[in-house]
């Protein structure tokens, strides 16, 4: 039998921690296997609240927010939409430097990596991912393959046994092929900076010599 340690505390008192329980649980005669953490371990990323949201100026689907995380404000152009002012959101800090994380799984599924797409865009085409793993841990399914891909199609997932529409997220490294396919499907899109020569945020770049405001570096700004 499993259990949620915030569902037993719904019917018992207590302040111990999950470890801590196990023992007196295990010490009265009720044996526990083992205790699994679902929840990951995150760094750099704090509870804000939102102050203001209005419209992007120059893009329907964006709003430009004001965030306090207790210590400062900021200004953040975000895609999703199940937010409103006042709410506590997660905030990433700026700055964090990523460290690869080790993660320890069952590998579930292997395969060679091959699937046509479906289209709307390169319809017929063959993809070849090279060797590709299905990693089955505690928090997440994680799928690995050989060679970099973007997300052209829902095969990507489907040819390995994962139904995108089935899941709460899907995280995904795409600029912008992901779009025709992902976006119908989901409820919400959360677009994420990756840093890199191809970044969205104009801000990363030591521009000089430029008469300011101008499109697209301010968001004052319009096209031209």
């Amino acid at each position: 039998m499993k259990v949620t340690l915030n569902w037993l505390k719904q019917y018992v008192e207590f302040n111990w921690s999950p470890e801590e329980l196990s023992e007196r649980l295990t010490m009265i005669g009720i044996e526990v296997e083992g205790v699994v953490k679902l929840s990951g371990e995150f760094e750099g990323i704090v509870v804000a609240q939102v102050v203001t949201k209005d419209k992007h100026p120059n893009a329907d689907k964006l709003s430009v927010c004001c965030v306090n995380d207790g210590k400062t404000g900021r200004q953040i152009v975000c895609g999703a939409q199940n937010f409103k002012v006042g709410d506590k959101v997660p905030l990433i800090q700026l700055g964090i430097t990523p460290v690869p994380r080790a993660l320890t799984g069952i590998v579930s599924r292997i395969t060679d990596g091959e699937y046509v797409i479906s289209g709307p865009t390169y319809t017929g085409q063959r993809i070849r991912m090279g060797r590709t793993v299905l990693l089955q841990t505690p928090q997440a399914q994680v799928m690995v393959t050989e060679t970099p891909q973007e997300h052209w199609d829902l095969g990507i997932f489907e040819h390995i046994g994962i139904d995108p529409t089935r899941h709460r997220f899907v995280l995904l490294k795409s600029r912008m092929y992901c779009r025709p396919v992902f976006v119908p499907i989901a409820k919400a899109v959360v677009e994420c900076d990756g840093g890199g020569v191809t970044s969205s945020d104009d801000s990363r770049f030591p521009f000089s010599r430029l008469d300011r405001p101008v499109y697209p570096l301010d968001i004052s700004t319009t096209y031209p």
